[in-house]
């Protein structure tokens, strides 16, 4: 059995991560385009936004080398190598990527948050 505080929105119960989830969505969600994507998808699923266009993976498509490690949880241990990548920037071909970054700063030893920050520098691509 798992026992978790939830809050229930409608029929469903949601648990502190998704609440969590949803309240940064929320404030994302102004003028800017944006999509929240669930976690546990297969490898190679093909990714599509609202109106069907396919997201690449930003640190895929860049157009210099990604900056940082490929991987992204730490859980806090400084000391760890994440292998692959849990936290993502996805674009749909109307965005050229300039530059991606895995940034991997700590203080002390101590890092702000169990996932480092994954930053990418876009632009409207132009044909």
């Amino acid at each position: 059995m798992i026992r978790s505080r939830g809050r229930r929105i409608g029929a469903a119960i949601l648990l502190p991560a998704a609440v969590a989830a949803l309240a940064i969505f929320a404030w994302i969600s102004w003028p800017i385009p944006s999509q929240l994507l669930r976690s546990g998808l297969e490898p190679g699923t093909v990714l599509r936004d609202r109106e069907g266009r396919i997201l690449r993976d930003a640190r895929a498509v860049t157009r210099t080398p990604p900056y940082g490690p490929p991987g992204t949880f730490t859980g806090f241990d400084i000391m760890r190598a994440p292998a692959l990548p849990i936290d993502h920037i996805f674009v749909t071909r109307a965005f050229a990527v300039d530059s991606y970054a895995v940034i991997t700063q700590h203080w002390g030893g101590r890092l702000p948050s169990d996932h480092y920050p994954v930053v990418a520098d876009l632009r409207p691509f132009s044909r």
